[in-house]
């Protein structure tokens, strides 16, 4: 289904602005991305804080995140972390389940499985750059940034 702005924005009026951005964000089609990536989480000064190489699988992902009825949901899939280091665990939640969904250059990847406290990375395959969020019943905070990489 092709989405205008013009029907999102009547959409938005219905479900609110949390079931907006669920939409841009959970509406993702999974497509595992081949081999083996490195993925780096920023702070917001721009400075590394977690380094992990991970592989998208076409395992299917538990999630809380999800749309009411009538609107077709995509599945998300596992993501499996081959390694980590954080200078500061607590900053993005690497040891916990991560999962990823994927449409076209669109990537969605983190935390789905813990309910209302997710744990987002949502930017391009293409650019390899995207936002760090964290979402849940207060809405969408900007956390810090990210950049994935395709290790040869």
């Amino acid at each position: 289904m092709a989405w205008t702005v013009t029907s999102l924005l009547r959409l938005s009026r219905r479900v609110g602005l949390l079931g907006l951005l669920l939409l841009a964000g959970g509406l993702t089609h999974a497509q595992p991305l081949p081999g083996r990536w490195h993925l780096e989480v920023l702070d917001p000064q721009q400075r590394p804080v977690v380094k992990l190489t991970v592989r998208f699988s076409d395992v299917r992902a538990d999630s809380c995140l999800g749309l009411g009825e009538g609107v077709k949901v995509l599945p998300w899939h596992q993501l499996i972390v081959e390694s980590a280091a954080a200078s500061d665990e607590a900053f993005f939640p690497s040891k916990d389940p991560l999962a990823f969904a994927r449409d076209g250059d669109a990537l969605t990847l983190g935390r789905v499985a813990a309910c209302d406290a997710y744990r987002l990375l949502r930017g391009s395959v293409a650019q390899g750059t995207g936002r760090y969020v964290s979402l849940g019943k207060g809405g969408e905070r900007v956390l810090g940034s990210f950049r994935l990489t395709r290790l040869k």
